[in-house]
């Protein structure tokens, strides 16, 4: 492609992603991934899509071979050398996220800081806001993801983002340790005075799930909660969310909130209630689409969290049974193996 058709607009990515795998060779010396790493950000400064390449490496960097450093360094140079590009914005927060997997918590709060002013009026900011409160929550850092959702909240009209910055807070509102409060945020306030971040101004979970008990979005709303609830090892309060989003969901919907129900039954170890529910996908859902997964997920749950394998084996023979000729059998098969 890239000799015969030179001009194509897929060229320059296709390029970019030949320099990408070879940059991932593991004898490769200093120099030579430096001049690499010179024929990447030449090859991708054409395509529109110049940073996927870019990206795909300093993730494989971070995530696969856990060097951090280098992962900074490449998104480092490529805002060195595009600090005008359209991505600018996702290799900032790359780096913050890099930061934060040091648990170099301040330098990643300042990066932040950083990046909300720099580019309030990117279309892309409410959601690598969103993104990077995320990353901040995970980290228990609390105070800094609420300051990032509320901004995401100051800097967008877009409904999918506010209900994800709203989520956020929730999340952080189950999650934070009892005790603990969020700090007030100035930068916050810089943006929009009147979403200063203090404790009385921010919705508690009750006002945010009034706020979409309305709205088509509700039922994604209340199983963020829920997930919100089992991350923090309280499946029991997150079982009300899943009936009532249950009430108002289509089936394909359906098959994957009672997965979820059964994941909670699963963890509060009540193997009997787990199964009523399993019954219950098995008698009135085996025509959705999400049925085989559904199935399979729950058996591995089974075999791994509860030691029931007979019950796991039942479960991968029905999905090999009914659906043999795909993946998701060869993963029963593999289940019962």
């Amino acid at each position: 492609l890239v000799s015969e058709f030179p001009d194509h607009p897929s060229t320059a990515l296709v390029q970019a992603k030949k320099i990408e795998a070879t940059l991932r060779l593991e004898d490769m010396d200093e120099a030579e991934f430096e001049e690499g790493l010179g024929e990447l950000l030449a090859a991708s400064s054409a395509s529109p899509d110049s940073f996927k390449a870019i990206d795909n490496l300093g993730n494989y960097f971070r995530s696969t071979k856990h060097d951090t450093g280098r992962a900074i360094e490449i998104y480092s140079r490529f805002l060195k050398e595009r600090p005008d590009h359209d991505a600018a914005i996702h290799a900032e927060a790359a780096i913050v996220k890099c930061y934060l997997d040091l648990g170099a918590t301040a330098q990643a709060g300042d990066s932040a800081d950083q990046l909300k002013a720099k580019y309030q009026s990117h279309p892309d900011c409410s959601r690598v806001l969103n993104d990077l409160g995320d990353a901040f929550r995970k980290n228990k850092q609390y105070a800094k993801a609420v300051e990032l959702y509320q901004t995401a909240l100051a800097t967008t009209t877009d409904e999918e983002e506010k209900m994800c910055a709203y989520a956020g807070i929730a999340a952080c509102r189950i999650q934070m340790p009892e005790g603990l409060s969020f700090e007030t945020s100035e930068a916050v306030s810089d943006v929009n005075d009147i979403l200063a971040v203090q404790e009385q101004a921010l919705p508690d979970v009750n006002e945010i799930v009034d706020i979409y008990s309305e709205s088509t979005d509700f039922v994604e709303m209340d199983m963020s909660i829920c997930k919100s609830y089992k991350d923090k090892d309280e499946p029991e309060n997150a079982i009300p969310y899943i009936d009532r989003a249950l009430a108002a969901c289509d089936d394909s919907e359906a098959v994957l909130l009672l997965r979820t129900l059964v994941d909670c039954y699963v963890q509060m170890g009540d193997k009997k209630q787990a199964d009523v529910i399993v019954d219950e996908i098995v008698r009135d859902y085996p025509g959705e689409k999400n049925y085989p997964v559904t199935l399979t997920e729950i058996a591995d749950s089974y075999r791994v969290d509860l030691s029931a394998y007979d019950d796991a084996n039942d479960l991968y023979a029905l999905v090999i049974a009914n659906h043999p000729k795909t993946e998701t059998a060869m993963r029963s098969q593999a289940g019962i193996a």
